[in-house]
């Protein structure tokens, strides 16, 4: 039975699990299960005491380490998705930012603009239009306002 096993054998013992609970628990056998518990005896984490597993201050120490593992891995994985999430709009907001891969036809294309309009001045006299800073009408000769 490998380590980790032995570690959840220990965690569910320091639960105060059945021997029937933990081979269910984790579908072993209850011979397996025994392996393990003795293998936890032989290294001195757990005792036998008044028909029961329990653990020792070595035992209830390796689980604390443990606890403190999982809190690390859990922080380590929600660190690492929001890493991700944020990794992710910043890559997103830089394909917008970057230009559209255009063809070479379309970049040396004339660019169509609306015709500009030039100001115009309108004859007072005549009605004609003139365009602005013209002094004189073109057509009766008439003085244009200034503007």
């Amino acid at each position: 039975m490998n380590g980790r096993t032995q570690k959840k054998v220990l965690m569910l013992l320091s639960q105060g699990l059945t021997v029937e609970e933990i081979t269910k628990e984790l579908s072993i056998s209850e011979e397996a299960l025994a392996d393990a518990i003795i293998n936890l005896e032989e290294k001195g984490f757990v005792k036998f005491e008044q028909k029961n597993w329990i653990l020792t201050e070595k035992g209830q120490g390796m689980l604390e380490d443990k606890k403190e593992e999982l809190k690390r891995l859990k922080i380590e994985h929600i660190r690492g998705d929001i890493g991700k999430e944020t990794y992710n709009k910043q890559k997103e907001g830089l394909k917008r930012m970057q230009p559209q891969e255009t063809s070479e036809a379309e970049r040396f294309a004339p660019v169509e603009t609306a015709p500009v309009k030039e100001a115009v001045v309108y004859c007072p006299k005549c009605g004609t239009e003139n365009k602005a800073g013209y002094k004189y009408c073109r057509k009766c000769g008439d003085k244009l306002k200034e503007r």
